[in-house]
């Protein structure tokens, strides 16, 4: 511990004696041990006193805690104290300088210098293994891993990949296959001769509607045979190789403008057997595609 007596203070208080101390607890430590700095300053009654936050000890010693004053007036007296705890991470002897305190009395600052103690540090390793530098390190011990661990690698992807195939496979079996022009044209048919839409009272809408599938299968087998295109259009773009079968669809389609466009009277029985023929010209529309796409292939 240090004294320091202090003196230039205004005369009205040159009576009181002012000091400052400085402790450490303890005064020799081991590496990583918590140590105690203690500054104590007194001074006359009404005086302010105030302390630095921290003790400039350099990167190898640490504060754990911020700074802590407690301050007490007896008599004609102030004493404030101010608390550091600290820790040293290198051996050896280790300055604690701190900064000056200051002391306000009727208006005027006094600085109060604050000792520097001086804390030793000592190792924790016995006297004959002090020494600092490490040794090299050691070879990495090889360790085989169990046979499961090593083939796991290998076995995780396989699996992933059977599991895949396992529900593409059953996708693809529970999958429908996929609707041609000619199915889509049948199932057509089918429903509007279940329908009998003529036999209903409505013979002219029983035409236009088999007129559409028609249209609609040649849409899907034939690229250039928009639905948009006007009969003798279509007629142009289709390649239509029996004169008989190109004779029904014009007969086919000319009756349907009339029907559609010349407001022309059917009944019941003609658009039943204006379906029926439709839907038989379809069949070996479609009977003639496939064998050709046969020969192709």
């Amino acid at each position: 511990m240090y004294l320091v007596m202090l003196a230039g203070f205004p005369m009205a208080h040159a009576l009181h004696a002012q000091q400052a101390t400085v402790t450490v607890k303890p005064e020799r430590a081991t590496v990583g041990d918590p140590v105690i700095v203690t500054a104590r300053v007194s001074a006359p009654a009404g005086s302010v006193i105030e302390f630095p936050s921290v003790v400039n000890a350099g990167e190898s010693v640490e504060a754990l805690d911020p700074r802590i004053v407690h301050t007490r007036t007896g008599g004609n007296e102030v004493v404030s104290e101010a608390t550091w705890r600290l820790v040293a991470w290198d051996t050896g002897a280790h300055a604690l300088p701190i900064a000056d305190a200051t002391v306000t009395v009727g208006g005027v600052l006094t600085r109060v210098p604050l000792p520097t103690m001086v804390l030793t540090i000592e190792s924790v390793l016995p006297a004959d293994t002090s020494k600092r530098t490490p040794r090299p390190l050691r070879d990495v011990i090889a360790i085989q891993a169990p046979w499961w661990d090593r083939w796991s690698q290998y076995l995780v992807p396989l699996l992933v990949l059977a599991l895949g195939w396992a529900i593409w496979k059953r996708n693809r079996k529970e999958r429908p296959a996929p609707p041609t022009a000619r199915r889509d044209a049948d199932a057509a048919f089918t429903r509007l001769e279940a329908g009998a839409l003529g036999a209903v009272g409505e013979p002219a809408r029983e035409v236009a509607i088999a007129t559409e599938i028609v249209r609609d299968y040649f849409a899907a087998r034939h690229p250039d045979a928009h639905v948009s295109l006007t009969t003798a259009e279509l007629l142009a773009v289709l390649p239509l190789r029996s004169s008989e079968e190109r004779a029904t669809l014009v007969e086919l389609l000319a009756f349907a403008d009339l029907v559609k466009y010349a407001k022309r009277v059917v009944n019941a029985r003609e658009a039943a057997a204006f379906t029926e023929r439709a839907h038989a010209l379809l069949g070996r529309l479609a009977t003639a595609d496939v064998g050709d796409a046969q020969v192709a292939a």
